[in-house]
């Protein structure tokens, strides 16, 4: 039985993405059965050490975001994952939800612009599945 709305993290993992312009491209599937109607953004960024770095203090990490449902990219060029991502208790929140068709693969890449150390990353795009052809709109 396939629950109409459900809650959804997908998380994906880079690192350690080296210094100096190390890249990585990670990417997630939406479920075929569902439509993700993506809300929030969250971001976790440590050093090789293992230690989380304070989102006042991220290193010049850039990131693309792609939709494989539209093949446009969501940000226009590398931006900052400062720009994009929020933290925890601040997640960055679309005003208008985004809709990856079920199915559809969702791109991330970063880039490591730092100069001296590398970092890993853990990126979470938050949101609800919705079953295909369902109203999307809860039960009030």
């Amino acid at each position: 039985m396939l629950i109409l709305r459900r809650a959804q993290i997908y998380t994906l993992k880079f690192g350690p993405l080296a210094a100096g312009g190390g890249k990585d491209q990670q990417k997630f599937q939406v479920d075929t059965e569902y439509d993700f109607e993506l809300y929030k953004l969250t971001a976790y960024v440590f050093d090789a050490n293992g230690i989380g770095v304070l989102e006042t203090q991220w290193p010049h990490i850039t990131t693309v975001l792609q939709d494989g449902t539209t093949k446009q990219a969501l940000t226009s060029d590398e931006t900052p994952i400062r720009n994009v991502f929020g933290v925890g208790p601040l997640p960055h929140t679309f005003k208008e939800k985004h809709v990856v068709k079920g199915g559809a693969t969702f791109f991330a890449s970063l880039t490591n612009n730092a100069a001296a150390i590398a970092f890993s990353v853990y990126l979470s795009f938050e949101g609800i599945l919705i079953v295909k052809g369902v109203n999307p709109e809860p039960t009030r």
